[in-house]
């Protein structure tokens, strides 16, 4: 009977030159990953520290004695702005812009133009604070706006 011959699964050590190239390469994408890991934390660190502030738009500071009417437009048409039946100004698609305005109880009419969509309705205006008016657009023919104090 002839001796079968046993063969070794075990991996053949590699040859010095590929050796140093597979260290170089792990140390190299081992200190990428460190640093990438670090850069992930600082971001981390930032967000939660620094904290999120949702109404960065929103940093408006009325005049002394005023507030103001805060008109965010988020739909993709302009809005002309009338407060007590005068037209006070536009606003653009997608933006938002402040009327300062002395405190009391104003009636405000947002006509978004070219189409037939609109609203109105009283809006109270406080000193130092800021009336936001949010905007969307509505499935009829009104504007759908939220109104909230900031």
């Amino acid at each position: 009977m002839g001796m079968k011959r046993q063969f070794d699964n075990r991996k053949q050590p590699l040859n010095a030159k590929c050796a140093t190239r597979i260290f170089l390469i792990k140390t190299v994408m081992n200190r990428f990953l460190i640093h990438l890991m670090r850069f992930a934390l600082a971001v981390l660190a930032v967000l939660l520290l620094g904290g999120c502030d949702v109404d960065d738009d929103r940093d408006h500071i009325p005049a002394p004695g005023n507030g103001a009417l805060f008109v965010e437009n988020n739909t993709s048409w302009e809005i002309r702005v009338y407060v007590n039946g005068e037209f006070v100004g536009r606003v653009g698609r997608f933006s938002d812009r402040p009327f300062d305005l002395r405190p009391g109880v104003y009636r405000v009419v947002l006509d978004q133009k070219d189409t037939a969509r609109n609203w109105r309705d009283d809006v109270d205006v406080i000193t130092g604070r800021l009336t936001v008016l949010d905007v969307a657009d509505a499935p009829d023919s009104e504007l759908d706006v939220v109104v909230f104090f900031d």
